[in-house]
């Protein structure tokens, strides 16, 4: 239910917030490729007892409402969590502002005395970040919204408002996806080639990557992609050697018009 991540997230455990003041390391709530999943990436404040570094993923099972409060039951994901009742807990939450919630969690896998947003084991307060820019994939790009690789085991999504892009990948026994969403556009030379700055969402890893379009033909594009930077700043600045040809993808369109063969004629061949 917490729509619209990445959130900064302010924390308590009892001996006071941590992330709320200047200087103190930030913590964050970010999404995954699964929407009903949000991965916890706590920091540790030095001087608040009780805090440390950890990730955590919580998975939503089901939300409620009882009078002004939400509920939800969710499953957490973590290195200590290792039996059902320390993995499942309730929580409840509160929106007093579009972009910020207050949220409570119990400390054993059960709803009973929950009744509010501010009193629970652990609170939270999550404030929505704004980090994407505002831009779209080149329009010789998404004139197709549906792309594939010449060995058909990826598939290329783009959405209709043209600012995100989702990756399907398979295999034999499994399935995968990626949601990359347009962060900037570095440059764009004509109608040929577009590099571009995308956030990426891998499971529940996020970080920036450095895309180069070409357009081949109307139904041809190929595509290269850099390492992934925790940074948009980092994965801006990339340099062409880290473009190398073994990371390039060719893409198709779904139904490819035949065309005429530019080599004409009858033609003999040396070995």
């Amino acid at each position: 239910p917490f729509k619209n991540p990445p959130f900064s997230v302010v924390y308590n455990k009892g001996h006071g917030d941590c992330g709320g003041k200047e200087g103190e390391p930030p913590s964050k709530a970010e999404s995954c490729t699964d929407d009903t999943r949000l991965v916890f990436k706590f920091q540790a404040c030095p001087d608040v007892p009780g805090t440390e570094a950890a990730v955590e993923e919580l998975e939503c099972l089901g939300t409620w409402k009882e009078s002004s409060n939400h509920y939800l039951v969710g499953r957490l994901h973590h290195k200590i969590a290792t039996t059902d009742e320390e993995r499942y807990r309730c929580f409840v939450y509160h929106r007093p502002e579009s972009h910020f919630y207050e949220v409570a969690q119990s400390g054993e896998a059960t709803c009973s005395g929950m009744v509010s947003p501010v009193d629970g084991s652990r609170t939270f307060k999550l404030t929505r970040e704004t980090t994407h820019n505002r831009c779209k994939f080149p329009q010789w790009v998404t004139q197709h919204t549906h792309w594939r690789s010449l060995d058909y085991s990826h598939s290329f999504h783009f959405s209709h408002k043209n600012a995100s892009l989702r990756i399907t990948s398979r295999s034999v026994d499994s399935k995968t996806e990626i949601k990359l969403v347009c962060h900037q556009i570095i440059n764009q030379k004509q109608h040929n080639v577009a590099r571009i700055v995308v956030h990426v969402v891998s499971g529940c890893d996020n970080g920036y990557r450095c895309m180069t379009f070409y357009r081949r033909d109307n139904h041809v594009i190929q595509m290269q992609q850099s390492v992934m930077y925790n940074d948009p700043s980092e994965a801006g600045s990339c340099a062409n050697d880290e473009m190398s040809p073994s990371n390039t993808i060719t893409m198709i369109t779904a139904g490819m018009p035949v065309g005429r063969c530019p080599l004409e004629g009858r033609r003999s061949t040396v070995t």
